[in-house]
């Protein structure tokens, strides 16, 4: 089974857990000492919430195409 209404498997070494994400943005060079565990898992939900919220608002556009693990983590380095 996939992340959300993916078609096929994320691509990646961190798919997952808040955890997962967290050492992935470390990975990408964030300065851990902006940012907590707690913030990315208080961030992944409401990126998750206004993701599913745009593609239930736009079904015919975005419909299992927006809500996608990659666009989560585009999502989660622009904050």
């Amino acid at each position: 089974s996939f992340f959300f209404g993916q078609r096929a498997a994320p691509c990646g070494n961190h798919v997952g857990t808040v955890d997962d994400i967290y050492t992935w943005l470390v990975d990408e060079g964030f300065d851990e000492s902006l940012f907590t565990k707690k913030w990315v898992q208080n961030h992944y939900r409401w990126i998750v919430w206004k993701l599913g919220s745009m593609e239930r608002r736009f079904p015919s556009q975005l419909s299992g195409r927006y809500l996608t693990y990659q666009h989560v983590l585009l999502q989660m380095k622009s904050r």
